[in-house]
């Protein structure tokens, strides 16, 4: 029963890096998405400050 926990995150991390072989333009858009979403977060924080 101790192991189905422990068991649950790596299985969901596999099922990512699959998509990710498997997708390789999709996840590159994916990786843009958010490497734009961080710079528009980072500006509103610059801002915050």
């Amino acid at each position: 029963m101790q192991g189905e926990k422990k068991d649950k995150i790596p299985a969901k991390k596999t099922e990512i890096e699959n998509t990710i072989v498997s997708n390789k333009k999709p996840t590159f858009l994916i990786i843009l998405i958010l490497f734009y979403y961080n710079q528009f977060h980072l500006y509103d924080f610059c801002y915050a400050i």
